[in-house]
């Protein structure tokens, strides 16, 4: 849902307003019951969105959502036994979490690409070219640099001209961390 702008807008208000329609002829003011996003002893700068809630069986539950440094982050509480828990649980994990890692980005740009020739049995099929235009936001430990990210493109299923796909893959420090087709 976050990567939708309108969801991340609404999700995002502190306050705003419902003009009069066929079943209400006043306008209506309303106001998020997130203290995390608006000023409070809760208040937290990075706090983008969030929903609180409160059922018998789940307790006070919260979801917030929080960017900085090209870092965004989503928390979820539940359970807890009173409402200010949840504020201070969901700080923890922010603070944890920025303080404890960071983004970085690794243009598409400078992998590069690969290049091979396709056969189809002893005959050359086609010859294709491989190459990335999106950036990449890798989470890394605080205590990493870029030059620990390394990367490389690998070619899967190149014998079979129907299957035969490339994937970015990303190590750290020479371990291998992920991939992306």
């Amino acid at each position: 849902a976050m990567s939708n702008e309108l969801f991340k807008e609404i999700f995002g208000n502190v306050s705003w307003q419902v003009e009069p329609n066929n079943k209400q002829k006043d306008v209506r003011y309303f106001s998020t019951g997130n203290y995390m996003l608006k000023p409070s002893e809760f208040y937290y700068e990075y706090a983008t969105g969030g929903k609180i809630g409160y059922t018998k069986d789940a307790g006070y539950t919260m979801v917030t959502t929080a960017s900085k440094d090209n870092m965004d982050m989503i928390a979820v509480v539940m359970n807890c036994e009173k409402s200010e828990d949840r504020y201070t649980s969901t700080r923890k994990m922010f603070d944890y979490g920025f303080s404890h890692y960071k983004t970085v980005v690794l243009d598409g740009n400078d992998i590069g690409t690969k290049e091979l020739e396709i056969y189809s049995g002893r005959y050359l099929w086609a010859k294709a070219t491989f190459s990335v235009d999106v950036s990449f936001n890798v989470l890394l430990p605080s205590d990493k640099d870029d030059a620990s990210v390394s990367y490389d493109i690998e070619v899967k299923d190149e014998k079979d001209p129907d299957l035969i796909n490339a994937y970015v893959v990303l190590y750290l420090d020479g371990e291998r961390i992920g991939e992306a087709k």
